[in-house]
């Protein structure tokens, strides 16, 4: 058996060899499979994210729409209200030649005793009307900010230096909505709109409204 001990141990010897030079590729095939599975992992781990994301997107631009389409049928048919009774002035939104006509024909069978006319020089029937004598009392006033929020700050100061605690607000139909969250704000009697009917509705003027409802309600603060 002695010798048999030489050959013996050139065998081992080889042996260790060989299975020291077949090790790395047994390591490297074990971190392939390991780095596979977890980039499969990772895969759809970011797949289910997206698909969350993707939903998630879909339910905002939903909300979204509706939220538009709500604000712009507000804007053809304002909710406006009931008038109060005895109301100390009628308030003009912008001093537009229809709604100083309207306010007027208002006047005329005596709702209020003061007619107060923003930017009542800026147009032509307005600005005769501020030039007049009449049975009730015209204010034509231009508020410091010219502005929807502007014009109800102006409408506030004034009711609070007069005493006012009732209003009828005038403004154009598609104006409504943005007045009233403004004028709320602004002035802590009752108040009530009527709303002049605007042929002229496009695409500028519902951009214009929704962009300024929006603002008016997510982003301004206070009067």
């Amino acid at each position: 058996m002695g010798g048999l001990d030489p050959v013996r141990s050139e065998f081992d010897a080889w042996q260790h060899r060989v299975d020291r030079s077949l090790s790395p590729v047994v390591e490297l095939d074990g971190a392939r499979n390991l780095t596979g599975r977890s980039a499969g992992a990772t895969s759809r781990l970011r797949k289910r994210w997206l698909w969350r994301l993707g939903v998630l997107a879909f339910m905002v631009l939903v909300a979204g729409a509706v939220s538009v389409a709500l604000i712009v049928r507000g804007l053809s048919s304002p909710p406006v209200g009931d008038l109060p009774t005895d109301p100390d002035a009628v308030i003009v939104f912008g001093g537009e030649d229809r709604r100083t006509q309207l306010a007027l024909e208002r006047m005329a069978v005596g709702l209020a005793p003061t007619l107060v006319v923003s930017h009542g020089t800026d147009d032509n029937f307005a600005r005769d009307l501020c030039g007049q004598q009449r049975p009730f009392e015209v204010m034509c006033v231009e508020p410091d900010v010219s502005s929807t929020r502007g014009e109800a700050q102006m409408f506030g100061e004034l009711a609070a230096r007069f005493g006012w605690e009732r209003l009828v607000a005038v403004t154009g139909d598609y104006h409504v909505q943005r007045a009233r969250v403004y004028l709320d704000r602004c002035f802590d009697g009752e108040f009530g709109f009527i709303a002049v009917d605007w042929p002229y509705y496009n695409a500028r003027i519902l951009r214009h409204e929704v962009l300024g409802y929006l603002q008016a309600r997510l982003f301004s603060r206070g009067c």
